[in-house]
């Protein structure tokens, strides 16, 4: 029963990335010019264990690689409710459709939902290094 969930899991997660990777292309940020690296994890009001992990090890992640940047606001970590007004805004801005993870800066935007979720949990170093590879280039 757990593979059925975590398989149904992947798939629904998988769907959402695709289609937020198809639906962002060429539109500009309202952000644009801004020189702090924000880091966006979108959720809703509902969590599992998998979507606040996803969260958790993301800002670890960040405090761990970038301790200077996080203290001095260079980079900025969001933990976003879809679901709420502000929320709801910012994720039309960002179109956002679902729960995601991204890194922003400017109008330069990586979208690391699929990561989040395949490694949060099991492989968090993975997700580590693949928001180390997000992240120095915009520095």
């Amino acid at each position: 029963m757990k593979k059925i969930f975590f398989i149904a899991l992947m798939i629904m997660v998988g769907m959402v990335a695709e289609s937020y990777a198809q639906g962002t292309a060429a539109k500009p940020l309202a952000a644009a010019g801004k020189q702090t690296i924000d880091v966006y994890y979108f959720h809703a009001t509902r969590r599992c264990y998998t979507c606040t992990n996803v969260e958790n090890q993301s800002k670890a992640a960040l405090e761990k690689l970038y301790p200077k940047q996080m203290e001095t606001g260079a980079i900025v970590f969001h933990s976003v409710n879809f679901e709420e007004a502000e929320g709801e805004k910012l994720a039309k801005e960002l179109q956002v459709p679902g729960q995601a993870l991204l890194v922003v800066k400017g109008k330069e935007k990586k979208d690391l939902t699929s990561e989040g979720f395949m490694y949060a949990t099991r492989m968090p170093e993975k997700l580590q290094e693949s928001i180390r590879k997000a992240i120095d280039p915009m520095l």
